[in-house]
């Protein structure tokens, strides 16, 4: 039956009065969901899921209140509700995504430009099929839902990672030196080129007490 009462019920949850508004539209002109209510912050959206059920929330990762996904954190303690996470492009990682899995998010949508007023009529389809996906069992086991939204992450550019000089080397150096030798390996090693092709071992036999204020 396809009636009223089979149409899946949401929450909206942005800071911005104008992106709520633009999804609570996306989402009505669905006939399969219900928009039941608006929040700007984490309160509301726990005042709102007190008073009524929700099927899905559809909630911005950057929520007032929502720092450490602390609201993400609220409502799977208090009222376990699967939620479609909006996100910018730069913020989306595999590791948020590993976090947040765990609190109950089961899709991304990323938000489109510009930063300020995201022009969501644009992703209108995404939205409505990625809210109504909580339909699909499968989204509920949490490896299926690393992975598949694993990989719309790998899409992304990843944050750039600091790089190690001389991870792995053709070239190993081997240092060793017995008590005696600490100054004389010292002074080796502060020579050493920064741009070194090769990975250095150092071995010097010390008393326990001292090993550790030498290195």
């Amino acid at each position: 039956m396809k009636g009223q009462d089979s149409r899946l019920k949401v929450l909206v949850a942005d800071g911005s009065s104008h992106a709520r508004l633009v999804l609570e539209s996306i989402l009505s002109s669905s006939p399969n969901l219900e928009v039941i209510g608006l929040a700007a912050n984490g309160a509301q959206v726990l005042e709102t899921l007190r008073h009524r059920k929700a099927d899905v929330i559809l909630a911005s990762v950057e929520l007032r209140k929502n720092e450490q996904l602390l609201v993400f954190k609220q409502i799977f303690s208090e009222c376990p509700t699967p939620i479609v996470m909006l996100v910018e492009k730069e913020q989306l990682s595999l590791e948020l995504l590993k976090e947040v899995i765990d609190l109950g998010v089961y899709g991304v949508i990323l938000k489109p430009g510009p930063t300020a007023r995201p022009a969501y009529r644009t992703r209108a389809e995404e939205i409505c099929r990625k809210v109504a996906a909580v339909r699909d069992s499968e989204y509920w086991d949490p490896k299926k839902r690393l992975s598949m939204l694993g990989e719309e992450a790998q899409i992304l550019p990843q944050p750039e990672q600091k790089k190690h000089r001389n991870v792995t080397a053709d070239t190993i150096i081997v240092i060793g030196a017995s008590t005696g030798g600490t100054q004389a390996v010292e002074q080796i090693i502060r020579q050493l080129d920064p741009e070194l092709k090769a990975s250095v071992l150092v071995a010097i036999h010390l008393p326990p007490k001292f090993t550790h204020s030498y290195a």
